[in-house]
């Protein structure tokens, strides 16, 4: 539902670089115009960066947004397995 919120009002050209690529909002803002667009692969990178480099942004909404992907994708879907081990490797 975050996610469905960022992407609202953003412009169409929103998947062009960010202006300053470490603004964690305007990635998240372009991770939720990647979903929208069902591009779910960069949509799971942008916010598996974002979980790395930013882990307690909006109180871990990038990692809480993966996981919701994760559970409408299905455990054996490919992108769940790929960036769920992800996850997995950061946590140990």
């Amino acid at each position: 539902l975050a996610l469905a919120h960022a992407a609202e009002g953003t412009p169409a050209d929103a998947d062009a670089p960010a202006e300053d690529a470490t603004d964690p909002e305007a990635r998240f803002r372009l991770a939720a115009v990647k979903l929208a667009q069902d591009d779910i692969e960069p949509a799971l990178g942008l916010l598996a960066d974002l979980d790395a480099e930013h882990p307690q942004y909006r109180n871990g909404l990038p990692r809480q947004a993966m996981l919701a992907l994760f559970d409408m994708l299905g455990n054996e879907h490919p992108l769940t397995r790929r960036f769920r081990a992800m996850l997995a490797q950061r946590s140990s």
